[in-house]
């Protein structure tokens, strides 16, 4: 029984298979189709439909990020994204579940253009500038003139080009433009050169003796400068920032001829000087003849005084001494001084051979230690009062102790103006009345005095 069972069952297998086979015989599965197999899509991307025959629940694979797929029963939405690089490429499969198709997309580059700059501003010294080019094509470049070189002037996607421009020694600004091309697209870089700055001087040699002296040149200039000399003998003098002048004090020369330079050079370009070269003669004599306590001297007492002659550039030294006032005090062959009394001189050393002289003044005010007044021939420190009438004039005179000490200053006033009028050494009775006179000396810090009495007629 269980053997019938077993083969029944068996019998019906068999049956069931020849049926299915001989269906898919009679009806085969179709594979699946895709319409059109390319698209070949501008930069600018865009929406492409695709129609699928397939069976049902087919599906796409192998997009990049910059492709998507949308789908329907029987048609494939592409989208494509716009380019901004090179051309691209990519392979998309359609399957279902019996058979795969495939779609092939290609993109062109990016149409575009572009440089990192439009303008280039240098100034006048040889350089090196470099340019960013933007481009998935291929590309030209061309320079409008001959100062302007570029290490490429071509090529094909973007790319570092090098521009050397060589140094401007003109005396204007110039203007030039580097340009790019890719297809019918075009872009323009401007550039300008700077003129060279402006440095000039007046003279570039001076020649000096060997005195010396100020010397004055005049340079141009557009830019700040500034002036330096590495020569200890050559002096700048500053002349204020509005003065486009260069002033300097060449030193007096103690020896041989000697040559030394001041350089002029722009601040803001170093590298632009101009140099004065200053040639000095060798060192001149000039005899002279000084004294080394000077041309001024005050004594307040008696006594001797030495005096030392200077002497400069002389070989011989041999010296005349005088004294325009011998009274007051002389001096003798060795400048040896002796004074005599107060009062003022002049001390005279001389040279005949090389014709120069020194001179020194003296102001003797010999100190006293006393003095006295005498009114006519009356000594006022014995009796101190006098007695006169109106109308007369009397004579003050001054002994100093010792007499020839300095007088000059002492001065004479009285108490009573109304009576006694002074005028100088002069005394005279106007009224009736009594004053006292004053003697003062501020240089000897001496005073005295006495009385005059006027009486009524």
């Amino acid at each position: 029984m269980k053997k019938r069972s077993y083969f029944l069952h068996c019998i019906i297998f068999l049956i069931l298979s020849v049926i299915t086979t001989g269906c898919e015989i009679l009806h085969p599965q179709e594979p699946i189709s895709i319409n059109p197999a390319g698209i070949v899509c501008s930069h600018e991307g865009g929406e492409f439909v695709i129609d699928v025959k397939a069976d049902k629940g087919w599906s796409a694979s192998g997009m990049p990020d910059w492709v998507k797929v949308r789908s329907g029963s029987d048609l494939a939405v592409i989208d494509i994204e716009s380019n901004e690089g090179f051309e691209r490429n990519c392979t998309l499969t359609f399957a279902d579940a019996h058979s795969s198709a495939t779609l092939e997309i290609s993109q062109e580059s990016s149409n575009m253009l572009a440089v990192s700059t439009d303008t280039i501003t240098a100034d006048y010294r040889e350089g090196t500038f470099s340019i960013d080019v933007e481009c998935y094509r291929s590309w030209n470049m061309e320079c409008s003139h001959d100062w302007m070189t570029a290490d490429a002037y071509s090529g094909e996607g973007p790319a570092t080009i090098t521009i050397s421009i060589s140094e401007n020694s003109g005396t204007e600004d110039r203007n030039g433009f580097i340009s790019f091309t890719s297809g019918g697209l075009s872009s323009e870089i401007s550039v300008t050169q700077l003129k060279g700055p402006v440095l000039g001087v007046e003279k570039d040699m001076i020649e000096i003796d060997g005195d010396g002296g100020v010397v004055q040149v005049l340079y141009m200039s557009d830019h700040d400068v500034e002036i330096t000399s590495e020569c200890d003998w050559i002096r700048l003098i500053s002349k204020g920032s509005n003065i486009k002048m260069i002033a300097f004090e060449v030193l007096k020369n103690s020896a041989g001829p000697r040559e030394g330079r001041v350089k002029v050079s722009l601040i803001e370009y170093p590298e632009i000087f101009r140099e004065i070269t200053v040639s000095q003669g060798e060192r001149i004599s000039h005899p002279s003849l000084s004294i080394e306590e000077g041309t001024y001297m005050e004594i307040s007492s008696k006594g001797t005084i030495r005096l030392h002659p200077i002497f400069e550039d002389m070989t011989d030294t041999s010296l005349r001494w005088s004294s325009d006032s011998p009274e007051t005090a002389s001096v003798d062959d060795d400048g040896i001084i002796y004074i005599y009394r107060s009062g003022r001189c002049v001390i005279t050393a001389s040279n005949a051979y090389h014709g120069v002289k020194a001179s020194i003044e003296l102001n003797i005010r010999l100190k006293a230690s006393s003095m006295k007044v005498f009114l006519n021939d009356q000594d006022m420190s014995i009796n101190p009062v006098a007695v006169r009438y109106p109308g007369e004039s009397l004579k003050a005179s001054i002994v100093m102790d010792p007499p020839e000490a300095y007088s000059d200053d002492i001065i004479l006033y009285a108490d009573d103006t109304e009576s006694i009028e002074i005028e100088g050494r002069t005394i005279r009775c106007l009224k009736p009345g009594k004053s006292t006179i004053h003697a003062e000396s501020v240089y000897q810090k001496l005073q005295t005095q006495f009385t005059i009495i006027v009486l009524e007629p």
